[in-house]
């Protein structure tokens, strides 16, 4: 998995020397991608029953429009009067940095970063657009939990510090509800995609097609494209206000070569651990 930037020891760093607004930046990007969790309700469900050659009944593939994509988006955004992950981001932020003032080009930039990439073509057009769409996103979602297990790590570790934490304990446990909260996220869309992993899909010209190769392939696409551009994202979102922000210090040469130095070396992987499949 690609490292958090900035790193626990460089964002620590950062807050000693009383730098504090690329690391708002960081937990508000954070708390606004928990919030587009919301999203998974809009997810439309096929009719199982017409797409799958073995039956579905008892699983969790037969529970994603009975409550199990509602629950998912109401934990990460919330319902009604009650908060979700993203306000649990910001109360942590809030407590951590004593209320900082947020920077009001933080949404702009995210979207804007996140429009540069027009939909994706479809990678098996023989299953339908409606199928696809929804394994894909839910492929897409089970990634993005699985790499926010070293978002949590990051979080607890730099909010927990109480050298540059006003509130080490709340801060702290907050994202540790939050990381307890996801696993079963991650647990039910393990296993929807493994129980489509393990059936036979009915093609849209009368055919079949093994579930495992749609999942293998979206999964591979979805692993390829978050581990090339994920890093090169997170720089982009701190790069401009993180230069700024070190020049208010009192030796800014100085400090951006000690966070430079602490920089975290990392080199994507050959694979995915799938077997490639044709790019549409």
């Amino acid at each position: 998995m690609p490292p958090q930037y900035p790193s626990a020891a460089q964002a620590k760093l950062l807050l000693r020397h009383g730098v504090r607004d690329p690391l708002v930046r960081t937990l508000t990007v954070i708390s606004i991608v928990e919030g587009f969790g919301a999203m998974i309700r809009d997810v439309q469900v096929p009719e199982l029953g017409d797409i799958f050659v073995e039956p579905v009944e008892g699983t969790a593939l037969a529970h994603l429009r009975g409550g199990l994509f509602e629950a998912h988006a109401r934990d990460e955004s919330g319902y009604r009067e009650v908060g979700g992950h993203k306000l649990m981001w910001e109360a942590a932020r809030d407590a951590a940095l004593e209320n900082p003032k947020i920077p009001g080009d933080v949404l702009m930039r995210l979207m804007g970063r996140r429009g540069r990439s027009g939909p994706a073509k479809a990678l098996f057009p023989e299953i339908g657009p409606d199928l696809e769409r929804m394994l894909g996103f839910m492929a897409n979602v089970l990634i993005v939990e699985v790499f926010a297990e070293g978002t949590f790590q990051w979080g607890m570790d730099v909010l927990s510090d109480p050298e540059v934490s006003a509130a080490p304990q709340v801060a702290g446990d907050m994202v540790r509800h939050i990381q307890r909260d996801e696993k079963p996220h991650v647990d039910y869309l393990r296993t929807a995609l493994s129980e489509v992993a393990a059936r036979t899909l009915k093609t849209v010209d009368g055919k079949t097609i093994p579930g495992r190769r749609v999942v293998e392939g979206l999964i591979h696409r979805i692993l390829s494209q978050i581990i090339q551009d994920r890093p090169a994202d997170q720089r982009d979102d701190l790069r401009e206000s993180l230069s700024e922000a070190i020049r208010t210090t009192s030796n800014p040469s100085a400090l951006q070569d000690d966070f430079d130095a602490l920089e975290v070396t990392w080199t994507p992987p050959g694979k995915t651990g799938f077997e490639p499949v044709a790019q549409a």
